[in-house]
């Protein structure tokens, strides 16, 4: 006699038997199947470690309609795929696909099944090679308001703008690959080995400065995504001044153009460029200056032109603004603006580049005039004993200037683009300007 938990059981065999063997009496089966094997070179780089598949499926696609799926030995990395064939016959594009962790490199990726019949036989093995893993990476850049890092893409800065990065042996520093960086900041290097290596980013621009162009690597083999990042932490301030400067070399007068940042602890100092000490503003600290002279090549002489100047590897500093300063250190010519602060929204209103273009026009303000009247060699040899000057200049009648014993004078701060009547004064002279 059964008890009702024993005459369950029998049903349920019974009724899972059946069905079974309805399935099978309907269709066929074959089964397709293989190992999952580590290539020679990453058997050899494994260094004996095990490799664990666990995370490794097989999908078995008529066309691309998915038909099964499997998963592999955690270990040995076998797995087996039922092929069910309806009437006999087979579908004509079956395939079995791999599906690996992100990064995990696979040959094939795929096996076609062309004829299933034999090639699933049980002495044949259907096999995938992972050959390494993927070494990728992005480039960043320091964001000065919240002091973190943000992705950096080359493409919102130059259209010509290239970064490319080198695989490198560790212990010989011999290139092993390179792959260009994408337009939006990311690399990859598929397939490496287990083991050690070097990274390094050299580019066609000098406008940026990396935290480090260069990265150490090592490779593990249960390491499925590998990122390293190159970061960011300079960037590059540029402009042009309209300015006029003059062919006499004895009347050419060029602007510098300080870049200060701040600096709570400092007070007044000077600098010396070229000939002249020029005074930097409490607070500020001198972080570069640049400079001009007759020897640039986009100086039109004569007339007004515009001179480009330059700042690269600039530092970032979260906390500080930086502050660019154009001066005549002869003090002969003004510029407006003549002071420009450059922050964390000035890059915010370039969406984020890191190549800040100036957009603010600066224009030569105030100049002077130098000028001379012809005189005898009498009298520029022996002053006159009543007065220290020859004679008086006058600007719209307001005398600006006094001449001295050898005809020369000065009219400083003459605004551009205003018209001034000027005149000669000299005791028993008439000139003509």
């Amino acid at each position: 006699v059964m008890d009702k938990k024993a005459s369950f059981l029998v049903v349920a065999v019974f009724i899972t038997v059946t069905v079974l063997c309805f399935q099978t009496a309907s269709s066929s089966f074959i089964g397709c199947g293989g190992f999952i094997l580590p290539s020679d070179s990453l058997l050899q780089n494994t260094q004996n470690k095990k490799l664990d598949f666990s995370n490794v499926k097989l999908d078995l696609y008529s066309g691309s309609t998915l038909l099964d799926s499997s998963d592999c030995a955690p270990s040995s990395g076998y797995y087996t795929l039922p092929i069910s064939s309806s009437g006999g016959s087979l579908p004509s594009d079956l395939k079995i696909v791999i599906r690996g962790p992100t990064g995990w490199s696979f040959n094939p990726q795929q096996i076609a099944l062309t004829k299933p019949q034999q090639m699933c036989a049980e002495d044949q093995d259907l096999n995938f090679y992972l050959e390494g893993f993927q070494l990728s990476g992005r480039i960043n850049y320091l964001n000065t308001e919240n002091n973190q890092y943000l992705p950096f893409i080359p493409q919102n800065e130059d259209a010509n703008l290239e970064f490319i990065v080198e695989l490198r042996e560790f212990d010989s520093n011999s290139i092993i690959s390179t792959s260009k960086v994408s337009p939006q900041g990311l690399y990859t290097f598929n397939s490496i080995l287990p083991g050690k290596y070097k990274l390094s980013i050299n580019t066609n621009s000098n406008d940026y400065t990396f935290e480090s162009q260069e990265l150490s690597v090592e490779s593990l083999q249960n390491d499925n995504l590998i990122n390293q990042n190159f970061n960011i932490i300079g960037f590059t301030v540029s402009g042009s001044i309209s300015t006029f400067i003059s062919s006499n070399p004895s009347q050419q007068f060029f602007p510098v153009v300080l870049l200060l940042s701040e600096n709570s602890q400092a007070t007044n100092q000077e600098v010396q460029i070229l000939t002249h000490s020029i005074p930097i503003p409490a607070k500020s600290q001198l972080v570069n200056y640049y400079t001009f002279n007759s020897s640039n090549s986009n100086i039109q002489f004569d007339q007004f032109s515009n001179l480009d100047f330059r700042f690269t590897r600039i530092e970032f500093n979260p906390s500080k603004n930086f502050q660019l300063l154009i001066i005549d250190p002869t003090n002969t010519t003004t510029y407006t603006p003549s002071s420009l602060t450059i922050s964390q929204k000035n890059l915010q209103e370039q969406n984020q580049k890191l190549n800040l273009k100036i957009s603010s026009k600066i224009l030569l303000s105030t100049f002077s005039i130098f000028g001379q009247v012809p005189v005898s060699k009498e009298i520029s040899s022996n002053s006159n004993t009543k007065t220290n000057y020859l004679g008086t200049v006058t600007v719209d009648g307001i005398e600006k200037s006094k001449i001295n014993f050898n005809g020369e004078f000065e009219l400083k701060n003459m605004e551009q683009n205003k018209k001034y009547e000027i005149e000669i004064h000299r005791k028993n002279f008439i000139y003509n300007l």
